[in-house]
């Protein structure tokens, strides 16, 4: 089995975090579009708001 390499994801989020606003376009790395939002929520922990669409990988434009 061939290891999976890291990805590069854009996620779109409309919410705040404890402080205020999150930006609404952020890059995170992660294997699978499932871990970058996963990845997204432990660093910026927002407390309200939601996804807009799925995960983009945008390693390639990168």
């Amino acid at each position: 089995m061939q290891a999976q390499a890291m990805r590069v994801y854009q996620i779109a989020f409309s919410g705040r975090d404890a402080q205020g606003v999150l930006p609404m376009f952020t890059r995170v790395k992660a294997m699978t579009s499932k871990k970058a939002v996963r990845a997204f929520v432990e660093r910026y922990k927002p407390v309200s708001g939601w996804f807009l669409g799925d995960p983009e990988d945008i390693t390639d434009k990168v």
